[in-house]
């Protein structure tokens, strides 16, 4: 998976927030050239997303917008 063009626009309300979900993509990359499955990968990102949306800044990180936008820049969703 390559995320080289990657458009910081997952659907978080703030430039940290996306860099946030940036580091999760980036996270679940480094996992899956390590041979992760795909199955445990797309559990990886939404564990992620669930742990970042408990901190009071980024509550949307759950939203489903937010959850399509960094499955699809990881290439589960075409």
């Amino acid at each position: 998976m390559e995320t080289t063009n990657i458009n910081l626009d997952f659907g978080m309300f703030t430039h940290a927030g996306e860099s946030a979900v940036y580091g999760i993509i980036v996270a679940a990359e480094v996992a899956a050239d390590m041979g992760m499955p795909e199955d445990e990968q797309i559990q990886f990102v939404l564990k992620s997303l669930e742990r970042l949306a408990k901190q009071p800044d980024f509550s949307e990180a759950t939203d489903t917008a937010v959850r399509e936008a960094t499955l699809t820049a990881l290439g589960f969703f075409k």
